[in-house]
């Protein structure tokens, strides 16, 4: 007696924004995988308005109670692109020790670098991060291919894979913050086997473009 749709992104760069007519209506239980959150949606006349970002997944239940105390889905409306300047240091998947890589240096692609284009392993990045009233999520834009991040060695979680997003906690003064991501990348860079050959591997590290995003309830 229940309802269940599931929605995917597979898009590379675009985002969905579309109003879609469901055969269902009324209230409904939304999930999101990759959070392993749920939230509070609602439809009318079935006319269901769909925002997914690239690489996100969200479920859609209709037949069942939703429980009062979940909240609604949260969406950026505004978004303030960063600058920021990064502190690098790499460690490889064969060796004990970090060594900086570069400092004060712009997110790029690092398989472009001297000695980097077959590298397997951790990079952690370092800097400060000036956040303004409002501020509730922290996008990294493209990433190759994991990343975990801190903020004032606060953990806020990891992504595998786009959208690269993290909520700020609350509540968070303006100004300035410590901000730490460790970023893995593919092993396949390193362990070329007959499989990952000839695959397409993503970047390395922390790509952008960074922004710090406000939200609201959709």
């Amino acid at each position: 007696g229940k309802d269940l749709y599931l929605f995917s992104n597979e898009a590379i760069r675009n985002d969905v924004d579309a109003y879609l007519k469901l055969p269902s209506s009324g209230e409904c239980l939304l999930y999101d995988p990759w959070e392993n959150r749920c939230y509070r949606g609602e439809t009318e006349n079935g006319l269901f308005h769909l925002r997914l970002e690239k690489g996100n997944m969200l479920f859609v239940l209709f037949g069942d109670r939703v429980p009062d105390d979940l909240p609604k889905l949260r969406q950026k409306t505004k978004r303030r692109s960063l600058s920021l300047r990064f502190d690098i240091i790499v460690k490889r998947e064969d060796e004990s020790d970090f060594r900086l890589l570069r400092k004060d240096a712009e997110p790029i692609d690092l398989s472009f670098l001297d000695g980097m284009s077959r590298f397997s392993g951790d990079i952690c990045y370092c800097t400060k991060l000036t956040v303004q009233e409002g501020d509730t999520v922290l996008d990294l834009g493209e990433v190759g291919e994991t990343a975990e991040v801190w903020l004032d060695g606060v953990y806020l979680g990891a992504r595998i894979n786009a959208p690269y997003q993290f909520d700020l906690p609350a509540p968070l003064c303006s100004g300035n913050h410590e901000l730490k991501i460790l970023v893995k990348a593919n092993q396949a860079y390193f362990r070329r086997d007959k499989f990952s050959r000839f695959l397409q591997i993503p970047p390395i590290g922390v790509i952008g473009e960074i922004a710090l995003c406000q939200t609201d309830v959709c």
